[in-house]
């Protein structure tokens, strides 16, 4: 989850770039950790932000997440995203929920959910019994 400072430097996407982006990953029935794209000229690409510790469901699927941040960067520098030449942080956060069963002696097998594409919305709280605030969330798009 971010902090409000940290939602508050994030760019706004566009919905142009919204559309590209779910065009790129919407109906992906695999990971999405590499997805990257190019758009008018610049470079785009998913962030892991966050992920999930695996959990079981008392059967044979154990299930976790990976949540990812919207980046352009420049790849000219480097060719995957880093602090070191990223451009732009936007406020869009990608959730995909995945399963895996098997084991860690043979191999594992994954299943992947399609992502869910969040957009970081920071609220203000007013005043009620509690002081006044600021608090981000995710609202789905």
């Amino acid at each position: 989850m971010f902090t409000v400072k940290e939602a508050k430097k994030c760019k706004e996407i566009d919905l142009d770039l919204l559309q590209k982006l779910k065009d790129e990953i919407e109906l992906s029935e695999a990971s999405i950790e590499e997805s990257e794209f190019a758009y008018k000229g610049i470079q785009y690409a998913l962030v892991n932000i966050d992920k999930g510790d695996w959990t079981t469901d008392d059967g044979k699927y154990e299930n976790s997440y990976k949540e990812y941040q919207l980046v352009s960067y420049d790849n000219t520098k480097t060719s995957y995203p880093c602090d070191y030449n990223t451009i732009d942080e936007f406020n869009v956060v990608i959730r995909q929920d995945m399963y895996r069963t098997g084991s860690y002696y043979n191999e594992y097998y994954f299943e992947y959910e399609a992502p869910m594409i969040h957009k970081i919305i920071i609220d203000n709280i007013p005043k009620i019994t509690i002081p006044a605030h600021e608090e981000v969330r995710y609202k789905k798009i």
